[in-house]
């Protein structure tokens, strides 16, 4: 989810400020938006990760491999990209603190850094039990690793014709560091969270980001028909609240 992050990360003066956030008391997330961590709202950098982190190395390691200017698709050494998300190890004490979340909502975005334009790197938070609706990725490669809890992907043939009935191709269970990935040519997904009694948190990886540019489509399950989705809207953007009421999903 930025290649002009500034067009749509507001400056310090327009952060929402407020005195609590809505996380299930299972939620491993404590931060309050009021609270300062010491991140600034900017796109390219960050500086509320321990340098000495391996979170901060990841990375460090991503921005390096996805340097360049104006990277495509086949520009992107994807299986790289994966060994890179598996060789880290989750440990909350990284992340907790970007991993914001409001439980009436199925999942929270939230945005981590944009690397070199070429790719978005964000924590998702989902609630106990539910789901995004079945979604395309904006013929971008997304890479997904489970931080917290476990996941379900269901994967879902592109119908051929809009209004074709989408049809299951595939069901995978996904726990605490595994990686998954997935791309158009592949198919379209619904992620969900089993647990009832929990939340759930992953890392996504969007290169190119084309969804923040341009939005994804997401897709009625049993008419196959598709609509567009902005995915222009953060929750918060380096462990700062920013869309409170407008962020996006789908």
């Amino acid at each position: 989810m930025l290649v002009n992050p500034a067009s749509v990360i507001p400056d310090n003066n327009s952060i929402v400020n407020t005195t609590s956030i809505n996380t299930p008391i299972s939620c491993p997330v404590t931060l309050l938006p009021e609270v300062d961590h010491g991140c600034e709202i900017n796109g390219n950098t960050i500086d509320c990760i321990p340098k000495d982190s391996s979170f901060y190395k990841l990375i460090t390691d991503l921005k390096q491999l996805l340097s360049g200017k104006g990277l495509s698709n086949d520009d992107i050494d994807i299986e790289k990209v994966k060994q890179l998300m598996n060789d880290y190890k989750s440990d909350e004490i990284d992340w907790k603190h970007l991993a914001l979340h409001d439980n009436s909502r199925n999942y929270s975005r939230n945005g981590i850094i944009n690397l070199n334009g070429n790719a978005n790197l964000l924590i998702l938070v989902w609630s106990p039990g539910k789901s995004s609706a079945i979604h395309d990725h904006a013929d971008a490669h997304c890479c997904m690793k489970i931080l917290s809890g476990e996941l379900i992907e269901h994967l879902y043939e592109v119908p051929d014709h809009e209004g074709d009935q989408l049809k299951i191709k595939k069901e995978t269970t996904l726990k605490r560091d595994v990686v998954g990935y997935i791309n158009d040519s592949i198919g379209l997904h619904k992620i969900s969270n089993p647990l009832e009694d929990q939340v759930s948190v992953s890392l996504h990886l969007y290169t190119p980001p084309y969804a923040a540019l341009y939005g994804c489509s997401m897709y009625e399950s049993g008419t196959g028909k598709k609509h567009h989705v902005d995915m222009s809207k953060y929750y918060s953007w380096q462990g700062k609240l920013i869309n409170d009421r407008e962020s996006s999903s789908c």
